[in-house]
Parts: C-alpha cells; structure tokens; sequence
C-alpha cells in the first residue's frame, strides 16, 4: 500500500493560500512488503540484512525459478531502500530468466516490482501499463497472493494517475482476496491504502477507521515498516483538518520507526512532512532546514517524485518570507519533475501553490491559468481538497482582477467544499476515532496484563501445589522411614531378646555343667581324702609293727 506524502502550504497571519501538496512516494510499497513473495521476512528484521542475505544467495543459486525469485525478492527490498538503479538491473534479469524459463510467476512479480519503480522515477501510465500485464499473468496463474498483491499495486498506480474509481475498484478486488486467503499482512495494506483513497476525497473519519484498523493488524505482526507508514498518513488526516500539534506527533513517531529501519526513502518523507507542519505553525526557518534535508536525501537516491515534492514545499516556504524570486525557481523545477512523470493530482496541487504567487507579481492572467488546470485535473480525478483550494485561488484571482461577480461565485464553491472537509462532525469522528484505538489498544494491554497476572496466579497455585504436594510426600516418606526403622527396631530388639534369653540359658547350662564338676571334683576329692587317711594309718601301724 503506498504512502501519501500531504506537503503542505498554510495561511500565514491570516494571508496566503493555504494548500497540501499531494505526493505518492514509494514508502507506499512498504505497507505490501510481506505480501509479496511467500519467502518475505517478517517485518522487524531489518532490511539491509536481507538484501545482504539475498546477494550471498545470488553467488551460489543455480539458474532456475529459485534464482528468479531471490531476483525479485532482491529488487524489492532494493525498491523500499530506493536502490532504483540496482532495482532496474535485478528487475531485468529477473524477466530475461523467467522468459527462458519459462515462469510466468517469476516474471508477473519482476513486473509488477516494474510497475512500482516506473511509479517513482518513470511516467505513471507506463506503470500502469506494467501492473495489468502482471494481473493477467496472475490469474492464469490462480497464485491469488500474488493476485492481490498485483491488485493493490495497479489500485495505487491508478490513484496517484487522478482515477479514483478505478483505484477502489482493484483495493476492493485486493481486499476481498486477501480476506479470503487470510492474508493478514496484505490486509493491513489494503486498509491502509483504502483509507488514504477515502482521504483523497475528503472523508476523512472513515479514512481514520481503516488507518487504524491497518495500524493494530501491523502492531499485532510487529511490522515496523508499516507502522511507520500509517503513522504517518494518519498524521495527514490531522494536518487537513489543521489540527498541527497531533499531526506533528504522529510524523515524529513515524520519523523515529524509519530511522530505525535505515529506509532512506521514508526518511525523506518524514522531514518533509514535518517541515510542511512546521511552515504551517510559523517556524519556516526550521521547516526549511527539515526540507533541505529531505530534497537532498531524495536527490541521492534519485526519488523524482520526491524531488518534486521537496521542490514544491521550499517554494511554499519562501513565499512565506516574501522571497519570490526564489519560490518561483523550485516551483519551476516541481512542475518540470511533476510534467516529466505524469502525476496528475501532484501537478493539480503545484498549480494551486504557484497561482497566489503569479498574483504576487501582478500576473494575474497566469495565476487563473494554473488554477482552471488545477481545477479540471482535481474534478476529473474528485480531489475534494484540491478543487477546494482551486476555487479559493480563483475567488482571490477574480477579486484582484475587479470581476466580484465571478469571486463571490467561487468563494462560494470554496465555503461549500470546505464545510464539507472540515466540519465539527468531522473533527468529532476524527477524535472519537483516535479515542477508539487508544481504548481498544489500552483494553489490549489490560486484557494480556490479566492473562499476564492469571498466568502468574496459576504458576504461584501451581507452586503451592507443588510445595503442598512435596510435604506431603516427604510427611509420608517420613512416616514410611519411621514405620521401617520402628520395624528394624523391633526386629532388632526381638532378636536381642531372643539371643539374651538363649544366653541366659546358655549361661545356666554352663553353670550347671559347672557345678556338676565341681561336685564331681569334691567328691573324688573327699574320697582321695578318705584313702589318703587309710595309707597314712597303714603306714603308722606299719612302722610299729616294725619296731
């Protein structure tokens, strides 16, 4: 989905012609980024490591559809860095080996990659020219991914050419596929790039409610890239309805993601951006040093669109200081660029900005010139805010000119236009929109802080559990040891018993035994006694006999 740069021209001390510059940058090609090839990474990896990742690949890849595909996928992040001439080179070989072999897949995404560079650096009906060849290769294909995604580009290509119709013909043909695959990357591209075609026209809190609902899809995938982009189409809804301070803030935001992401392209767009807001809240002096940078990161990178873009908004500025001589050479250069690649609705808003100027210096008749182109362009194309701007300039030209007649007519057309853009309900469904998402986006956070602290309360119930269920194993553990050791124990003490009992016994036997020899042994003795008595007798009487 592509980005919408609004470069803006405000009232300055209650003069001026207050007008937005409308510029499509390549930054729209991020939104998509992840829809593209099925090999796409997912949107926080940093794309210069991809494309590092893609040129090693490329040195070993055989020359098969695989080699295509990494060509494709190569020139496409090429083309969100804006590597334009890279991107040319890759996009070419990718056609030539998808021919020889013949992919005709291979060759509908190096031509839609086409179609998106010619959209940046080439004429916008050539790019258009390129995406319907891709749609048809597509549908003989059936790869319906691929058709959505074709789908979207040719939306923005028809966009950018001022045919809205045709535009919301193919972002509706692209959403209803992506809806039907479940393509949620490709959705949050097709509500982004709805949502910037509804604020083409002016309805510009529906144009809100399909931003944000493209941005949460984007939050939920962790898509950088396309945050930063709704970021800062949203930032445009604010500034149309010269709500300054928002529009500032959300530029910032988007500022802060893209130089993160290194993108050079969307970088560019975002000094831009705020050096428009700038200019619009007084500080020109700062708004042109945030121009400057944006012109020469565009210049760098060849963006001729962009360059257009930075040229228009310094020409804007300038006039703000009264240096005329200078706002009338980068107007110059704009529309140069601007009639070179065909922008319709870029042109319609550059003749808007230089009308007032020429009337500056008392050249009426050229600044009624731009205004009636700008007018045609903006009805053709149904830019609410350009044909409002249109018929301010020409109620200015008419008045200056003497012809009141044909100034009250158009002021007129100017009040109804731009009653219609910016209204209270309007600006009360811009706000209420705003709310809805900081709601449903802080209703989120509680909802995951409660399934957080759900998550918490079971892990610490389960952890009690689990505590209460360690002390009751241990508690029965223990009783088990108790009832073993009481047991061993008992057994013990049993034993013992027994073997007491068995000694006592043992005891008594051995006494017994005892006593019985030493009965026996009192009784021999008693005899030996007797007879010694006996001998000792016999032997006295024999030794008086003798005698």
């Amino acid at each position: 989905m592509k980005n919408i740069v609004y470069i803006g021209n405000r009232k300055k001390s209650g003069t001026g012609l207050t007008v937005l510059f409308f510029i499509l940058n390549v930054v729209a090609a991020n939104s998509f980024y992840n829809t593209l090839n099925a090999q796409t990474t997912k949107g926080t990896v940093q794309p210069l490591q991809t494309i590092d990742s893609l040129l090693a690949v490329l040195k070993y890849v055989d020359e098969d559809t695989n080699k295509v595909n990494a060509l494709n996928l190569l020139a496409w992040e090429q083309l969100n860095k804006a590597q334009y001439a890279e991107v040319e080179k890759n996009i070419k070989e990718a056609l030539q080996l998808s021919e020889k072999l013949n992919f005709a897949l291979g060759k509908a995404k190096a031509l839609n990659n086409s179609a998106l560079l010619i959209m940046n650096t080439g004429n916008i009906d050539d790019g258009i020219k390129q995406g319907l060849e891709a749609l048809a290769i597509c549908k003989k294909s059936g790869n319906k991914k691929q058709i959505a995604n074709t789908c979207n580009t040719i939306g923005v290509l028809y966009r950018n050419s001022g045919n809205p119709e045709k535009s919301l013909e193919y972002h509706n043909e692209a959403l209803k596929l992506r809806l039907e695959i479940g393509d949620k990357k490709g959705l949050a591209a097709s509500y982004t790039s709805l949502g910037l075609l509804l604020h083409f026209h002016g309805k510009y809190a529906e144009a809100l409610k399909h931003l944000y609902a493209g941005l949460k899809i984007s939050e939920e995938l962790g898509d950088k890239r396309a945050c930063g982009n709704i970021y800062n189409n949203i930032a445009l809804v604010y500034d149309v309805q010269e709500n300054y301070s928002e529009a500032l803030k959300f530029h910032t935001k988007a500022l802060e993601i893209r130089t993160e992401l290194g993108d050079k392209a969307s970088i560019a767009t975002s000094y831009s951006n705020i050096g428009t807001i700038l200019s619009s809240m007084g500080n020109n002096e700062e708004a042109l040093k945030n121009l400057f940078l944006s012109l020469e990161l565009r210049k760098a990178i060849n963006n001729v669109k962009g360059m257009a873009s930075s040229y228009n908004n310094i020409a804007i500025v300038y006039k703000h200081l009264d240096k005329n001589k200078e706002a009338l050479d980068n107007y110059s250069k704009a529309l140069t660029l601007l009639e070179k690649i065909g922008e319709k609705d870029a042109l319609a808003t550059c003749y808007t900005t230089v009308a007032p100027l020429y009337l500056e210096l008392k050249r009426p008749a050229d600044a009624k010139r731009y205004l009636l182109k700008a007018l045609a362009i903006s009805l053709e194309s149904e830019n609410a805010y350009n044909v409002m701007f249109s018929f301010k300039g020409l109620a200015k030209t008419d008045s200056a000119a003497g012809d009141f007649k044909e100034a009250f007519k158009h002021y007129k057309l100017y009040i109804l236009y731009k009653d219609s853009i910016v209204n209270e309900e309007n600006t009360k469904k811009t706000v209420q929109m705003e709310m809805q998402y900081d709601f449903d986006k802080k209703s989120a956070a509680d909802s995951i802080k409660n399934v957080e602290t759900k998550k918490f309360e079971e892990i610490k119930h389960q952890q009690e559990i689990s505590r209460q269920k360690t002390f009751t194993y241990g508690g029965i553990a223990g009783f088990l040891v108790m009832i073993i050791v009481a047991g061993i124990s008992f057994i013990a003490f049993r034993n013992k018993k027994k073997a007491n009992i068995e000694i006592q016994h043992q005891k008594e036997l051995v006494e017994e035994k005892q006593k019985e020899i030493l009965d026996s042994i009192y009784y021999a003795r008693r005899i030996q006694r007797a007879l010694i008595t006996s001998e000792k007798y016999i032997y006295r009487n024999l030794n008086r006999l003798r005698k």
